[in-house]
């Protein structure tokens, strides 16, 4: 028997000096293709690749006259520039075919719609235009070593503006170009310091709008006068607000926005650029956040973040009514019917010369499309007393205020679900408990169909970047796969999330930023008597970017709370990574984090990395990170994945030589959600058994 356990003992430490040996990053850690079986269509149990082939169309931009609409999907497997009729007519053409677009935006005189690609997700882009028809395009800006950032056509169309560093800088200065002339030579009209970005030209060409970062969910607004070369500050009050989706009247004397200036949540505000005044317009209890002012300046609209969904308003200025839009879909089978759709709100925008409105929408029925409103074919009907009581003066609006613009609003787009049943796809509760220190956080929870106090499934935990985001009720085809397998989901926003106001956001900043992990513990405390059919004992820890990062730290210091983990590109060490951020994030990081060349701030940072706890990680691990990620650079997984193969952990490393930040090619989003389905399924013993026997 002695000899039976000294055996034992020396081959588990034979395991673990082997682990240590191997070599991190390994060869065998850079992924390989796998087999593009998709299953069929109708299968009780979907492969996972279905619902990454479901497709989304994101970022409208409209040509002036609002007869087209050019917007990115990923349907050839990046994401790539498609043109399509906002009227029914030909089918959408796809007009580029390169490396991966990052934005696009169709100019004012209508000859060319911009775009911008990287190299590999690295994020130092180049800026292009090209032809609506996709036949000609003209390179503005090759890619080099500096970080860039556009800033959008004048009105005219003739210039463009943008923000860039120098190769290995760190500081955003401003530059126009002209698209005119014989040489393409931008002209720096100001040295910025830090994150100063272009927010918005003025109207009539003289001035830009400019943002300077202050903090994660907080930024100052300077005006820079292009003929004077002079810079005024608008926007810099003592306590650090957020200002942004600035709309200017067609006569330039002033803006809308959504701003938190001396309030909780954002508001709707109109900025006079003659007076130098604030007014408010809409004030509710929830957070404003797309502004957008019609080119002739009749019709306004703005959406709201009414715990997570989006409600879009729009006003007619000229009769002060206002209207809900409704944008609606029809489901097909033996007896079509049409269904209001309650989702997320991507961006919105007007035509540069037409009243049409487009905007994007996702749901967890819809994984993005793109509708428009037309003011001119819209009637109004009856919706019901309105919620929301009105802060600006005027006439009472129609139907007590309660009325829906119909007829207005239609789909452009129906992206392909990839053979799945929109009727099975799960919309959330949304939630809300006390942390432990009584602080209410908030989450959404998916409950598979079926799930009861027998069958009792185990959890996904996942946790969002940002911090300064919010998990909202928008597609994700991850969610709704592991939902189809059985799993229940709790999408939780944590301290420092954002949509639940600014005191909020900020309850994580500084010597403050443990609660955070702390949040991740009462949520499992809080499911586990919450009386939810599930079960809290069998719970993984999955997320991305801070996401990461929190998936570290709770695998590191709530050990008894997860059974294991899914890291994507996070932060395992806080001093490497805040030393080696790209210099979009160095802007904020100093007021969301603090000074790490301060001795104290460095070593409250050092205990705070998940990587000093490793020791204590026990659960299984999955770890994916791109080797070009600027943000979070992928040392920051190398080294959590090596520490925790040198104690003899269990994980498993995905280093893409090919991706960022994020994985954008849809073959490598195959392999990598194939692998951690299989290593769901491994570590908490569930998947197509239990999906196959409902």
């Amino acid at each position: 028997m002695r000899r039976a356990f000294a055996l034992l003992c020396c081959v588990a430490s034979l395991a673990v000096v082997a682990a240590a040996q191997k070599q991190t990053p390994a060869p065998e850690d850079v992924p390989t293709p796998v087999a593009a079986d998709l299953g069929l269509a109708g299968a009780a149990c979907p492969d996972i690749a279905r619902f990454l082939n479901a497709r989304a169309a994101t970022a409208p931009s409209l040509s002036p006259d609002g007869r087209w609409v050019a917007y990115r999907t990923s349907t050839t497997g990046t994401p790539q520039i498609w043109v399509a009729e906002t009227a029914a007519g030909s089918a959408p053409r796809q007009i580029t075919f390169g490396e991966s677009v990052t934005f696009h935006e169709w100019s004012p005189a209508g000859d060319w719609i911009a775009y911008g690609v990287d190299r590999s997700g690295n994020e130092r882009e180049g800026f292009y235009l090209i032809s609506p028809d996709g036949a000609r395009e003209r390179q503005l800006l090759a890619p080099s070593e500096a970080f860039r950032s556009w800033g959008g056509f004048s009105r005219d169309g003739r210039y463009v503006a943008f923000a860039a560093t120098e190769p290995g800088g760190n500081d955003y200065h401003i530059y126009t170009l002209n698209l005119t002339g014989e040489e393409l030579r931008p002209l720096r009209v100001y040295a910025g310091r830090g994150g100063t970005y272009v927010a918005s030209w003025r109207p009539d060409g003289s001035g830009l709008l400019l943002s300077k970062t202050r903090g994660e969910d907080a930024n100052d607004v300077l005006y820079l006068d292009l003929r004077a070369g002079e810079v005024q500050t608008l926007f810099q009050p003592k306590e650090a607000a957020s200002y942004g989706s600035f709309s200017w009247t067609p006569d330039s004397r002033g803006f809308y926005m959504a701003s938190d200036e001396g309030r909780d949540f954002g508001g709707l505000a109109f900025y006079d650029m003659q007076t130098r005044r604030l007014r408010w317009v809409e004030t509710p209890q929830n957070d404003v956040e797309q502004v957008s002012l019609s080119p002739e300046g009749r019709w306004l609209v703005w959406s709201e973040n009414v715990r997570g969904f989006s409600e879009l308003s729009a006003r007619d200025l000229r009769t002060n009514r206002t209207s809900l839009l409704a944008p609606t879909v029809t489901r097909g089978g033996a007896r079509p019917a049409t269904e209001a759709v309650r989702g997320v709100i991507g961006s919105a925008e007007w035509a540069a010369r037409a009243d049409v409105l487009a905007f994007q929408l996702s749901a967890p029925g819809v994984p993005g499309d793109i509708w428009v409103f037309d003011p001119a074919r819209a009637s109004v009907g009856h919706a019901g007393p309105h919620r929301r009581a009105r802060t600006n003066p005027g006439p009472p609006m129609t139907n007590g205020g309660g009325s829906l613009l119909l007829g207005g609003v239609r789909r452009v787009t129906e992206s392909t679900l990839a053979g799945l049943d929109p009727q099975r796809f799960v919309a959330p509760e949304a939630v809300s408990f006390p942390s432990h220190d009584g602080v209410n956080i908030h989450g959404l929870l998916y409950l598979p169909p079926g799930a009861s106090a027998r069958t009792r499934p185990p959890v996904v935990l996942t946790v969002h970047g940002g911090p300064t985001s919010q998990a909202r009720p928008s597609f994700a085809a991850v969610t709704q796969y592991l939902i189809a397998r059985g799993y229940a989901v709790l999408d939780l926003n944590f301290r420092g999330s954002t949509g639940y106001g600014k005191r909020f956001t900020r309850l994580d900043n500084g010597r403050l930023r443990p609660n955070a992990v702390k949040d991740m513990g009462a949520a499992v405390d809080w499911l586990a008597r919450s009386g939810r059919p599930v079960d809290a004992s069998k719970m993984a820890v999955m997320g991305g970017s801070y996401g990461g990062y929190l998936t570290y730290a709770g695998l590191a210091l709530l050990p008894e709370k997860f059974a294991a983990g899914v890291s994507f590109v996070g932060v395992s060490n806080w001093v490497t990574a805040l030393e080696g951020a790209s210099p979009a994030l160095k802007a904020s990081d100093l007021l969301e984090y603090g000074n790490i060349d301060d001795p104290a701030e460095r070593e409250f940072f050092k205990e705070l990395s998940p990587i000093t706890h490793v020791a204590r990680v026990r659960a299984p691990l999955l770890v994916s990170h791109g080797a070009n990620d600027p943000r979070d650079p992928v040392t920051e997984s190398d080294q959590f994945v090596r520490a925790i193969r040198e104690r003899g952990g269990q994980v498993e490393y995905l280093r893409w030589p090919d991706e960022g930040h994020s994985i954008r090619k849809l073959s490598n989003r195959v392999i990598a959600y194939r692998r951690v389905a299989r290593f769901l399924e491994r570590t908490l013993g569930h998947g197509a058994a239990a999906c196959e026997g409902r």
